[in-house]
């Protein structure tokens, strides 16, 4: 089994051969990806608690997504689920060659996984180790920014956390 990769943001896929074709639409393949080299579903309290530990500063509010991003809310409105969602439909959007298109990977210390960080400072997305496609940073950036992308076309709120007046 190998590594493949196709456009539309380069969304990667394990295949079993080289004869592959890959579904037209890029969340089926990161789907079918996961499906396919076994990899078990995100255990959605353990992705609370592994962003719980991991935001510093305990006057932050954040929203986390389905799919392990997570929007920090700096300035927060009344409605925090309604603005994350406004900012994650604006700069979550994967656009390959520019800016919507950059990462970089967080290596956390707790042995929780990669925090991989977007164009715009406040929305990170948590690929987790029991997840992680590869231990190369390229590779869990590429599959965390394509978490953030699906997270972007879904927008579906997984937890708030509201930390206004702590």
């Amino acid at each position: 089994m190998g590594f493949c990769g196709i456009g539309r943001g380069v969304i990667l896929y394990a295949c079993q051969d080289a004869g592959f074709t890959p579904p037209e639409h890029p969340n089926a393949i990161l789907q079918e990806s996961i499906g396919r080299a076994g990899f078990p579903p995100v255990d959605e309290s353990e992705l609370i608690a592994a962003w719980k530990e991991t935001i510093n500063g305990p006057e932050k509010s954040w929203v986390l997504f389905r799919n392990g991003t997570c929007v920090i809310l700096m300035k927060p409105a009344a409605d925090l689920a309604a603005q994350a969602k406004t900012l994650l439909r604006e700069f979550g959007p994967v656009h390959s060659s520019s800016t919507f298109g950059d990462f970089s990977t967080i290596e956390l210390n707790n042995g929780r996984g990669w925090v991989v960080t977007s164009h715009h400072p406040d929305i990170l997305t948590l690929v987790g180790p029991d997840e992680a496609m590869s231990t190369s940073d390229m590779l869990i950036g590429l599959q965390g920014r394509t978490k953030r992308g699906m997270d972007a076309e879904e927008v579906e709120v997984l937890h708030v956390e509201d930390r206004r007046g702590n």
